[in-house]
């Protein structure tokens, strides 16, 4: 048991998740602070990022698609 990290579909993603692309907003996000991030979540957790995105970015614009 444990934890599986599912990557969303999205073509090239592989070669940059590690290094430009995370699966934690809350672990990696501070690396991140002041530079201009994007936050995909899924369902109710994608609203749930939008602020905490712009706690590390002040003034950022946060994209959201409800569904």
């Amino acid at each position: 048991m444990g934890l599986i990290d599912e990557l969303p579909e999205l073509s090239g993603i592989e070669p940059l998740y590690g290094i430009s692309i995370h699966h934690c907003l809350y672990c990696d996000g501070f690396e991140y602070a002041g530079k201009p991030v994007a936050a995909l979540g899924k369902g109710d957790k994608g609203a749930e990022l939008a602020p905490y995105d712009e706690t590390l970015d002040p003034g950022r614009c946060s994209l959201q698609r409800w569904d």
